[in-house]
């Protein structure tokens, strides 16, 4: 939504994601997760564009002289569908990541780093791999829910609310001491970080 993502966001296609198109449908693979997803052609659009670097707000000019549509109406659809795209792990940010906290824990919002590969290991858990360390992470089914969720930048706070919003009759308290703990080890050993110049 135009709230939660600036008009100033840059994105990219994740480097490790196939497209091959097929007349007014496309089909995404996942390389590292081995999944494929079926996208429309105005989503395939919307890649095209973020692909070749156009401003998000000639994407909703055009879009919303093509459509007949108010810019706001224009704006909500395809800031949602680039914030799906995202949470996909289709797309990615263009951030600055570190590793040092600084400000108020609360406050700083996580990011997985595009280096990293995930691999879903059915009902197990899965696997992280740093690509560019060879480092390997096994992660529980809780932990692949907070690892999915880290597409997107998040406090722990929005992890916390997630997670208890994901596994009902769950203890509050437990649920901010076992995100507090994965999100260290995650930083620790380097497959997250922190984003710079958060709004």
């Amino acid at each position: 939504m135009p709230n939660s993502l600036q008009q100033d966001l840059r994105l990219c296609l994740r480097s490790d994601v196939v497209i091959e198109d097929f007349g007014d449908r496309s089909l995404i693979f996942l390389c590292d997760s081995l999944q494929l997803i079926e996208i429309n052609a105005v989503t395939r659009r919307l890649i095209a564009w973020i692909e070749s670097r156009t401003p998000i707000s000639c994407m909703l000019d055009s879009l919303a002289s093509e459509w007949d549509l108010t810019r706001t109406e224009t704006s909500e659809m395809v800031w949602s569908a680039l914030d799906r795209l995202e949470g996909q792990r289709i797309l990615r940010r263009i951030v600055t990541l570190r590793s040092e906290r600084t400000e108020s824990m609360k406050e700083i919002k996580y990011l997985m780093r595009p280096e990293i590969s995930f691999r879903q290991e059915d009902a197990d858990g899965g696997i992280l791999f740093n690509k560019v360390t060879e480092a390997i992470e096994i992660i529980n089914p809780s932990a692949v829910e907070i690892w999915l969720a880290l597409a997107s930048p998040k406090t722990e706070p929005e992890l916390v609310n997630h997670m208890c919003a994901l596994f009902d009759g769950v203890d509050r308290d437990e649920v901010t001491r076992d995100v507090a703990e994965f999100i260290n080890l995650l930083l620790t050993k380097g497959y997250i970080g922190i984003v710079e110049n958060q709004a």
